[in-house]
């Protein structure tokens, strides 16, 4: 049953650290797109 065991993540606290930071800089510019993008739909079909 090696499947089902969970594998360690060997990534350090400084790695994880970065990947948060960067989530959160882009985050604004993902939600700013699709919100755009739902605005343009709305206007095509209105």
């Amino acid at each position: 049953m090696k499947i089902f065991r969970k594998t360690p993540t060997n990534k350090p606290k400084k790695t994880l650290g970065q990947s948060f930071v960067e989530f959160a800089l882009m985050l604004p510019v993902l939600l700013l797109l699709v919100f755009g993008l739902i605005e343009v739909g709305r206007l095509m079909f209105i």
